[in-house]
């Protein structure tokens, strides 16, 4: 930072260097002989002198706007120079007449830069040569309202050229250098911006470039470069865009680095007014251009104003970089201040602060606002530092507390692993005694089943699908022949697993005794009695208590002689297929045990069995089974459908087909209830073989 104030103070005694030298000479004069006011179109410079008359205004007098002058110079050169300028600065157009060749030097405000006969930045300069001597000048010299610096008075200056041309050559250097700073100051916060995306970074580089455009127009330098005469017609009315756009970028870079939200609300409020207000005098300037100039110039001003008072009530609420920023912007509106009086009230002009104070406002208020951003920077650093620093002492203590609650709960962890492992292998224990229990009540299941190659031995094919939902199931099918007839029946208890398990052993046993032991051969008084007797086993015989427990049952018994098929059932009921088509025998709508549905006698249905018959019995775990692409019951229609459509196959085939399709259905779905699927296939020369046994023993 040294090294930067140092290159700045360089900079100020070099280009105040630039206007030290003497740019009048004592031995030249210039004065007005004669005057004419006033124009027409048949003047010019070729004939006004008959309409001249002597001059009798003193030059203190201040000149009329508009108006239009016609004067006769007289300019004595009592020195050895020859090559001399006349300044002719703030008049608007100016013609002068050289006698010696006759020929006509325009200049002025309102002539576009490059044709002006010497342009020098905003400087209205006439070339002549002059010995020693007396020369008469005629002259053509023009004010009007378009700018608010009117000529200072009739009398023109003259300077030597070479000193003129010395001062644009070092003035050239001055504004290289702040050019060059303004460069590298939008740069380097450019790069920040990029870096660090502060929010306010890029309201202050368009403040910087803003301040760089307001360079251009102090010396006239955009206007050269933009050179025509439809931009010179239009030179206010583009200052006062450019003034709106200053504006703007200032207040918005004032509101968001000293944050004025946070503390003061009415200041912000009034900031953004001035937005509005200073915007308003762009559509002002296409009509009152002067005036709108003039109100955006004073808006101007008060608007610094406000800004001063803002940043000192940021300094009392202590917002970061306030001072600095205080003090920046005091440099640029002393510079400012100055300039605008040199300006409007037509104070001297001709020293360097005069000319450049500005530019020097400007130079040290982006010094100490590139101060003021690098000392926030700092000191948001330095706090994020401290935060950073209580933040680690925080997790630190956090990260000890942490370790003695780990501890704790590592120590708490591994008793309570020791306690799951010891109960986990406590009911490993008690699972693997269960299962073998089930196990063994399974081998004892299948033990009272009847083989499936001991089945139905007088019928030409059978087969049987049984799949329990657990190890045990509640379904079970029961079978007993003798020479004059075979049983067969298939049930299903209430319930699955082991409590169905324990229903069909109770089941099964009654079967047995009702059968075998009574010898009951009718399949309805079957049914009725096995419900009495499954009623009497469970305890239902008292009113109001026990369970409703039972069981579902489809019975039937085959004579070998008549070959005509006894049919009984509670729920299910038998299918007889028979050239394609299904005969249903039903079971009666309740089951067996107590049930609130109970009737007191079952129905029996008999069929004449022929060659070809196909009979088949299910349980509804079969058809209840859930599946297919929106989880719904098989069901018995999808049931009847595939018995039907393969009619032809042989029962196994069919067995195969239908069971094939249940366990696509189910795929992935977990079984419903426990399976069982009954069929056989009455053939006439397999019963007769039976009927032949049976002849030969009775």
């Amino acid at each position: 930072m040294k090294y930067t104030l140092r290159f700045f103070l360089l900079f100020f005694i070099f280009t105040s260097q630039a206007f030290t030298q003497t740019i009048r000479n004592e031995d030249i004069s210039i004065k007005i002989n004669k005057i004419f006011i006033g124009d027409n179109d048949s003047l010019n410079l070729s004939n006004i002198e008959s309409h001249l008359e002597d001059f009798s205004i003193t030059p203190s007098e201040e000149v009329e706007i508009p108006q239009t002058y016609w004067m006769e110079l007289i300019v004595e050169n009592r020195s050895d120079e020859t090559n001399f300028l006349i300044n002719f600065d703030n008049w608007q157009y100016v013609e002068v007449l050289d006698n010696r060749n006759n020929t006509i030097n325009i200049t002025g405000t309102l002539v576009p830069v490059k044709e002006r006969v010497f342009p020098f930045y905003n400087s209205i300069y006439v070339p002549i040569q002059l010995k020693k001597g007396t020369v008469q000048l005629f002259c053509k010299v023009q004010s009007s309202y378009t700018s608010l610096q009117p000529p200072k008075s009739l009398t023109p200056l003259i300077v030597l050229e070479k000193d003129v041309q010395e001062k644009r050559n070092k003035t050239n250097i001055s504004i290289a250098i702040y050019i060059g700073c303004i460069f590298i100051m939008f740069f380097y916060n450019l790069f920040l911006y990029f870096s660090l995306k502060v929010e306010y970074l890029p309201e202050y580089l368009g403040y910087i470039f803003m301040a760089f455009y307001a360079t251009c127009k102090n010396f006239g330098i955009y206007e050269y470069y933009l050179d025509n005469s439809f931009f010179t017609s239009i030179t206010t009315y583009v200052d006062l865009v450019g003034s709106f756009i200053y504006a703007y970028f200032i207040i918005s870079f004032t509101l968001k680095f000293l944050n004025v939200k946070s503390f003061s609300p009415i200041f912000y409020k009034i900031l953004n007014l001035y937005k509005i207000l200073v915007f308003l005098t762009v559509p002002l300037g296409i009509y009152f251009s002067v005036y709108a100039m003039l109100i955006s110039h004073l808006l101007g001003l008060s608007l610094f104003v406000i800004i001063i008072f803002t940043a000192i009530n940021a300094i009392r609420h202590k917002i970061i970089s306030s001072k600095l920023f205080l003090i920046g912007f005091s440099f640029f509106i002393v510079g400012l201040s100055y300039f605008l009086l040199t300006e409007i009230f037509n104070l001297s002009n001709d020293s360097f602060f005069a000319k450049n104070s500005l530019q020097i406002g400007h130079t040290l208020e982006f010094l100490i606002f590139s101060i003021a951003i690098g000392h926030r920077f700092y000191l948001i650093k330095k706090e994020n530092l401290l935060k950073q620093e209580i933040i680690i002492d925080q997790l630190k203590t956090n990260q000890d507390l942490n370790n003695k609650i780990n501890n704790g709960l590592e120590l708490l962890v591994a008793n309570r692993t020791l306690e799951l492992r010891l109960e986990k292998e406590s009911l490993n224990y008690a699972n693997q005694q269960l299962r073998e229990s089930i196990n063994y009540a399974k081998r004892l299941q299948n033990a009272i089943l009847t083989p499936e190659k001991e089945l139905l031995q007088n019928f030409k094919s059978h087969t049987i699908y049984y799949k329990p939902k657990d190890i045990v199931s509640g379904d079970f099918y029961w079978v007993n022949q003798n020479n004059k007839y075979t049983f067969w029946a298939i049930c299903d208890c209430t319930g699955h697993g082991v409590p169905g398990a324990i229903m069909s052993m109770i089941g099964y046993s009654t079967l047995n005794d009702i059968i075998l032991k009574r010898n009951m051969l009718q399949p309805h008084e079957i049914l009725n009695e096995l419900s009495k007797e499954i009623d009497t086993t469970l305890n239902h015989s008292v009113e109001g208590e026990g369970i409703h427990d039972g069981m579902d049952i489809a019975i039937c018994r085959f004579d070998h002689e008549t070959n005509i098929l006894h049919y009984s059932g509670a729920f299910i009921s038998t299918w007889v297929l028979r050239d394609s088509k299904i005969i249903e025998l039903k079971a009666d709508r309740h089951p067996i045990g107590k049930s609130y549905f109970r009737k007191e006698k079952y129905n029996s249905t008999s069929l004449k069995l022929l060659d070809g018959d196909k009979i088949f019995a299910f349980t509804d775990g079969f058809t209840d089974q859930f599946g297919g692409t929106n989880e719904k019951k098989f069901g018995k229609k999808r049931l009847r459908e595939l018995i039907t459509f393969f009619a032809n196959e042989t029962l196994h085939k069919q067995t195969e087909i239908i069971t094939s399709e249940i366990e696509r259905w189910k795929g992935k779905t977990e079984q419903t209830d426990d399976m069982l699927f009954m069929g056989v296939e009455f053939n006439y020369k397999t019963n007769l073989k039976q009927v032949y046994k049976y002849v030969d023993h009775v």
